[in-house]
Formats: C-alpha cells, sequence, structure tokens
C-alpha cells in the first residue's frame, strides 16, 4: 500500500447519486481536511483512494478540482464505469482539457457542477449541476425523499445527496406479510430452531427466499461456493452470520421505488459497522453494530415510530437502546455512520474517541463497506 498516513489526515464522506425510480447511479466520495493539518498531495491521496475503487460492480463520481489532481497517473486505472466531477476552470488548461477528452473517450462520465459554456468541447459529455440549466440536470444537496421526488418532476435526470432525513408518516402497510415473515425467521434463528423450520418459514414466500438467496451468493457475503438452499448457507455461514444477512431481508422486504434510496443507504450503514467492528476484532459487538445499521431507517420506511417496531423484534437491549433513544454504547457508532452521510462541515474527533477508532480505519471501513453493498446489488 501507498503511503499509509493519506487516509489518516483526511476524512471521507460519501452521497448517493440517484437516477429516476430510485435507481442508485453511482456513490460521490469526499472529503473533509483536519484543521491546522496540511492536505495531502494528490500523488499521495489518490493511490490509496483508486485500489479501492475497481471493483467491478462499483460505480463512483470522484471529484477533481486541479489540475495537478487530473494528471495524477493513479486515475489510469479507474474502471470506464467511474464518474469525475471535475472543476470548471480545468477547461481553461490546455493539458487538463485534453486529459479530460481522453477520459471521456476512454467511457468514464465527466461531471460539473457548474455551468459549461454551449461552445466548450466537453460540452455535451457533461451532466450540470445546475437545476435550471442545460438538458441534463443534477440537484445537489437532496435531504429528504420530498425534496428527491420534487427534483424528478422538475425535470433533473439525477439527483446527489441521501433522502434519509424523512419525517416519519404512516405508511399504506404493503410489505406487511412479507415483514412478519421475515421477523418470525429471524426469532426461529434466535430461538436455534431447525433447519426444516426456517426452511418452512422461507418456502411461506417465494420472493423473500429468492432475495435471501441473491444476497448469500453476492460478492459480498464472500463464500466459496454457490449457496443453494437454506440448509446449504447455515452450513456454510452458521446462524450468526446468516442471522445478519436475514436483517437486510427485512430492509428489503419493503422496498419500493420511494424506499428504496432508505433501503441502500440502511445496508451501507449495516456494512460499515460491520467492518468498524472488525477492524477493532470486536467480535462482541459485531453483529449488533450491523443490526444497527440495517435497521437505523425502518421506521421511515415502515411508516412506524421505532419504539414500536422494535418492541417485538429479537434484538439486544443496546440496538433498541441506541435506535431509540440514541443512548448506549453503540449509539456513537451509529452518530458516525450518519455523520460520513453529511454535506456539511464536521468534526469528528469526539466520535472517534467515543468509538476509540482512528480516522485511517473509519475511511478504510467506509470503502469497503462501499464495495461491499456495491457487491450486494
Amino acid at each position: 500500500m501507498p503511503h499509509a498516513s493519506a487516509l489518516n489526515q483526511i476524512t471521507l464522506r460519501h452521497a448517493a447519486v440517484h437516477g429516476g425510480n430510485g435507481r442508485l447511479l453511482a456513490i460521490r466520495l469526499d472529503w473533509q481536511m483536519l484543521p491546522g493539518v496540511d492536505a495531502p498531495a494528490p500523488e499521495a491521496l489518490l493511490p490509496e483512494l483508486v485500489q479501492f475503487l475497481c471493483g467491478p460492480s462499483a460505480q463512483w463520481m470522484l471529484p477533481i478540482s486541479t489540475p495537478e489532481a487530473l494528471a495524477c497517473p493513479a486515475l489510469d486505472a479507474l474502471p470506464s464505469t467511474t464518474w469525475l466531477d471535475y472543476h470548471i476552470a480545468l477547461l481553461d488548461d490546455a493539458a487538463s482539457l485534453a486529459r479530460l477528452q481522453r477520459m471521456a473517450d476512454r467511457g468514464l462520465t465527466l461531471v460539473c457542477q457548474q455551468r459549461v459554456p454551449p461552445h466548450a468541447t466537453l460540452a455535451s459529455r457533461t451532466l450540470l449541476g445546475s437545476p435550471v440549466l442545460g438538458e441534463q440536470r443534477l440537484l445537489t444537496g437532496v435531504r429528504t425523499l420530498d425534496q428527491m421526488e420534487s427534483a424528478f418532476r422538475h425535470s433533473a435526470t439525477t439527483t446527489l445527496g441521501w433522502p434519509v432525513h424523512n419525517p416519519v408518516t404512516p405508511s399504506s402497510g404493503n410489505g406487511e406479510a412479507d415483514i412478519r415473515l421475515v421477523l418470525e425467521i429471524l426469532r426461529r434463528i434466535d430461538q436455534g430452531d431447525s433447519v426444516d423450520k426456517l426452511e418452512a418459514c422461507l418456502d411461506r414466500s417465494p420472493t423473500l427466499a429468492f432475495r435471501l438467496m441473491g444476497y448469500l451468493n453476492s460478492a459480498a457475503c464472500n463464500l466459496r461456493s454457490e449457496v443453494s438452499s437454506l440448509r446449504h448457507a447455515i452450513m456454510m455461514l452458521g446462524y450468526a452470520r446468516l442471522r445478519q444477512w436475514v436483517a437486510l431481508l427485512l430492509a428489503s422486504s419493503v422496498e419500493t421505488p420511494r424506499t428504496r434510496p432508505l433501503m441502500q443507504a440502511a445496508i451501507r450503514r449495516a456494512f460499515l459497522l460491520q467492518k468498524i467492528a472488525a477492524c477493532q476484532g470486536n467480535l462482541d459487538d459485531h453483529g449488533d453494530l450491523f443490526l444497527c445499521g440495517a435497521f437505523s431507517l425502518l421506521d421511515q420506511m415502515l411508516g412506524k415510530p421505532m419504539a414500536a417496531l422494535l418492541d417485538t423484534m429479537p434484538i439486544t437491549a443496546e440496538v433498541k437502546d441506541s435506535l431509540v433513544r440514541g443512548t448506549g454504547p453503540l449509539a456513537p457508532y451509529l452518530q458516525l455512520a450518519r455523520l460520513l452521510e453529511s454535506e456539511s462541515p464536521m468534526d469528528p474527533e469526539a466520535i472517534h474517541e467515543a468509538t476509540a477508532t482512528t480516522r485511517q480505519e473509519v475511511n478504510h471501513a467506509l470503502l469497503d463497506a462501499l464495495n461491499m453493498a456495491f457487491a450486494s446489488g
């Protein structure tokens, strides 16, 4: 690995790029420099980042603002699915313009959040950041589902941000039968019921069975061979790891175009918290932190207060305290996951102290978690 200090001098953040119907198009990475610390040079930071950005199913948006960053040789290793968010000033530099052109010819998507003049060479290859200008419009700063839907009604083609700050409003009850079934499976796993009983539960919903097999056979699960049945999954995973994937099934059981961005955010939080626990060697909190992330947006997805939802779930008091009251030993980890989705300046030092994490550990965990989420589909 290149110089290890670059990822310890910044705080990585991420935001979702969504298209219509809640389709996740890319994840935009950004970073905040530490107060009083010199920013790492592009030739130090970008090689570290790029080694994480080459997964076969991942689609990233990477901000590039200076000629020095654009000229970094590490960018040549980026897959053609990458989006480059470049600063408009780069169009005035002949070498940078030629470099952007070569990247566009290689298939990378070029994004500029300033208005590109109509006569610019790359204008036809550029997504415009203005909500009122250009044929393709990317609206930034989206924080709620209503904002996202409004953007698409007003001719935006893409939005940037995690729409996870929604009021809890009563739902139509869609998917409640599947939700009850997933909760029953979780209870039976906790009770140590036989494989036959678990399979009998899952057989009542072919759709859920198909989704669970999809999760278990995804690259994120990292199994040595393909899982052909729930019995086979238990043999390979054990009950504890299977429980985590069933928790993701609960989040996905209410997936609609409207709730899809919430499910995507919950999955990414779950993988991030799991990775942080793993890098700390904290096996006791490994599963509970995963559940904190996976269940963290259930109230918005299901339209019911979190306390009422968790009342019947077979989870620990620590998970309930974190999700309902924001207290207990797991709460700082969930707060950290939420901070990394924020577009506002932040001071994560208190959270790093509360979670006993370093910036480098969290940055590595975030990149690994985002790749896992891409791999899980």
